[in-house]
């Protein structure tokens, strides 16, 4: 292999992760301004685990920082990579949905 060239798998794997975190991101963006303009007074809201801004969900978002540390503390770095959107996000989004849908 020359040094310049790239397995292919990997460049195809980079491309796939670019789009989908761009895709998710932007329509997330998209979304939010959405809402704020078109319905300010929705019961909608945006949560971002990784974010410690505070608001409805900030235990939650506190619990999710200490899964990640626990997990990394027990299992190593790639844990937390590897289960991250299989296993750790989902768990916190379904609690975060019915903490919003008990409030009906």
């Amino acid at each position: 292999m020359a040094e310049n060239e790239h397995p292919k798998g990997a460049l195809l794997f980079i491309l796939v992760f670019l789009v989908l975190v761009v895709v998710f991101w932007l329509n997330t963006q998209l979304m939010m301004q959405y809402w704020a303009t078109n319905a300010p007074e929705s019961p909608v809201s945006f949560l971002d685990l990784e974010s410690s801004q505070g608001g409805p969900y900030q235990s939650l978002q506190d619990e999710f920082a200490l899964t990640k540390k626990v997990l990394r503390w027990i299992d190593g770095k790639s844990a937390v990579r590897d289960d991250y959107h299989g296993l750790i996000v989902p768990a916190f989004c379904v609690q975060a949905a019915r903490s919003f849908f008990d409030g009906f």
